[in-house]
């Protein structure tokens, strides 16, 4: 419908009026529906497009053993190639330009997107060629396997420059480590009781992240690079100074502790059976619930062990762990064969290496030139007594050196 104009030379009637405004609303009308449609075509259309660029398309392939060419697993479900050495496997690797990540082709292991890791350390490696793994490897138990905790924690950190280790070692034969219930002091002076490791082959001592938080101990700023398993490092950057004290008896030892994020893993690993255990009578043990799997919250190393030690150690039979008198009273560690073998066995090292500091000091050291005193003729002596005796700096604004001047005396030729 056009538009139309009124003239107004003429004063319009009321029915010419009535008229004029009933074209410009059906006018309207139908110029709105015309813009809403196309907008609603727009709209359409604008959609359609987005869907075109939203697309995908999925492909579907069967599972191709790049080892044996089968069609029915992949190289990691492959008894075959978990059957070879680890030298075998990798050698297999690098010729067919795998993924030493993913085991699978097209890419390395730089610009792999997995977000897979080794089971057994969290390396970028796949499991099958981890370099610590037993061989041969059982393929189809690495997806039920418990995941193994080869990675080192924190060591000592403030103290000299020889190296120290800590060693915490599970062996397929089963064994228990000694822990024990002690009393530490916290911020406010009042004690508490935490759960400790004792380790005899550990040089320093560790308190967890979340203990010396809980205790609101007061944390010394350390810079210490700890070396550990597969030589992966790690760095304690605080420790704290507190007290230990026995539950059973007056002794008391106080120390340093790194602080670290986690120690190990509960210990034991799972509830230990002692309802056939003969425990003797009359002794006081340490941790009355060492059979229980609990954490660690300090680790107390070999100075603290050899302190608490006490004369009293009884044996309850063949293959059995053994009973040790301590000042924080009888410990139970040693060999289990009884037990059944656990799925996981663990060994966590820490070695302390040098800070920086240290070894700046000990490369001076050894590079220091150092010369032989000097020896002066009795007139170079007369000369150096003459400038500590004459040479002055004056004391006013000019700040100049005075001097007088040196004479030979006759009888020096």
């Amino acid at each position: 419908m056009n538009d139309e104009k009124q003239s107004f030379e003429k004063l319009p009637d009321w029915d010419e009026c009535c008229k004029f405004l009933t074209h410009r609303c059906e006018f309207l009308e139908g110029r709105s529906r015309a813009i809403i449609k196309g907008r609603a075509i727009d709209t359409q259309q604008r959609q359609k497009t987005n869907h075109m660029h939203l697309s995908k398309s999925f492909i579907t392939t069967n599972a191709s053993c790049t080892y044996c060419d089968s069609g029915s697993h992949y190289i990691t479900q492959c008894k075959s190639f978990s059957a070879l050495q680890l030298t075998q496997r990798k050698d297999f690797v690098r010729k067919a330009m795998l993924c030493f990540n993913c085991l699978r082709k097209s890419h390395v292991i730089t610009d792999c997107s997995s977000k897979s890791r080794c089971k057994v350390c969290q390396g970028a490696h796949h499991t099958l060629l981890h370099a610590n793994s037993p061989s041969p490897i059982k393929a189809d138990s690495m997806t039920n396997q418990p995941q193994q905790s080869l990675v080192p924690e924190h060591a000592d950190s403030n103290q000299h420059s020889r190296p120290r280790v800590s060693l915490i070692a599970r062996t397929p034969k089963r064994g228990i480590i000694p822990t024990a219930l002690v009393q530490i002091k916290d911020g406010h002076g009042d004690f508490q009781i935490v759960r400790a490791l004792l380790d005899s082959g550990s040089e320093v001592n560790l308190i967890t992240e979340e203990t010396a938080k809980r205790l609101k101990l007061e944390k010394s700023r350390v810079s210490q690079s700890i070396s550990g398993v597969s030589n992966t490092t790690q760095t304690v950057i605080y420790n704290v100074y507190t007290v230990l004290k026995s539950r059973v008896s007056e002794f008391k030892w106080c120390s340093h502790f790194d602080v670290i994020k986690r120690i190990c893993n509960h210990q034991p690993s799972e509830p230990i059976d002692i309802s056939q255990w003969d425990i003797p009578n009359g002794i006081v043990l340490a941790d009355p619930n060492f059979d229980q799997s609990h954490r660690i919250d300090v680790l107390i190393g070999i100075e603290g062990f050899f302190e608490a030690i006490r004369s009293g150690k009884c044996e309850v039979g063949p293959g059995m762990p053994a009973f040790i008198n301590t000042a924080f009273g009888w410990i139970v560690g040693g060999n289990a064969t009884h037990l059944a073998n656990s799925a996981t066995y663990k060994c966590n090292l820490i070695q302390e290496r040098m800070s920086l500091d240290e070894c700046l000091d000990k490369f001076w050291e050894v590079e220091e030139y150092k010369t032989a005193p000097q020896r002066f003729s009795e007139e170079e002596q007369l000369r150096e007594q003459h400038y500590s005796d004459n040479v002055a700096l004056t004391s006013d604004a000019t700040a100049v050196f005075m001097c007088g001047s040196p004479l030979k005396s006759n009888n020096t030729g």
